[in-house]
């Protein structure tokens, strides 16, 4: 996957040298894990997109979600999500979405714009530290049917094996470009900036 994603950033020039092996200290659990990282370079683009995901409160970085939340989840955006944060549970059919990191009413109001956009009904429970979304069994080929097109080969396990296809159609899925929010946000990922102006940045991604 890790690759893939520096793979998926070099075709629009915003990374610099190849994925590296990262060794991690975790003082919970008193282990060393292994890593994968890449590095992209500096640019205003990604500090617009930092900006939409992340806060200061009283001297702490805090996690929130975007208000243009409903125009940024795309199938494309909702792949990738589930691409690293989901779990399907083979002995329920069902599949889990990480999402301990957001309140309460955050995580609602995801489940809220998977339901008014895509049809999908889901469910919350509290698995500590924080909630976690549960998509149902019989809601999960529709989540398939979204996603199928567009999440990395290697990740689709984490949606579970194929089942019988539920057509594109019905789930009414918007244009991509319908989101004047949308629209800025893609221009500004699209945008390229002169090399000069291109300096490294902190690692930009890692798997373990």
């Amino acid at each position: 996957m890790i690759v893939f994603l520096w793979n998926l950033f070099n075709t629009i020039g915003i990374v610099g040298a190849l994925p590296c092996t990262v060794e991690q200290y975790d003082k919970r659990t008193g282990k060393t894990y292994t890593a994968y990282a890449f590095v992209t370079f500096t640019l205003p683009f990604l500090v617009t997109l930092w900006k939409l995901w992340y806060v200061v409160k009283d001297g702490k970085t805090v996690k929130v979600l975007p208000a243009i939340i409903a125009d940024l989840l795309t199938p494309v955006a909702i792949a990738f999500w589930c691409a690293s944060d989901a779990c399907f549970d083979k002995s329920q059919g069902t599949v889990r979405i990480s999402t301990e990191s957001f309140t309460l009413d955050e995580v609602n109001t995801l489940r809220e714009v998977i339901l008014h956009r895509y049809s999908i009904n889901s469910s919350c429970y509290y698995h500590k530290p924080g909630y976690i979304i549960y998509i149902p069994k019989r809601e999960v080929p529709k989540l398939q049917a979204l996603v199928g097109p567009h999440i990395p080969s290697m990740m689709a396990y984490r949606e579970g094996p194929l089942v019988p296809p539920i057509l594109q159609s019905s789930l009414k899925i918007p244009p991509l470009t319908e989101s004047p929010h949308l629209d800025v946000v893609v221009g500004l990922l699209t945008k390229k900036e002169p090399l000069s102006d291109r300096r490294r940045s902190a690692p930009a991604s890692s798997l373990s």
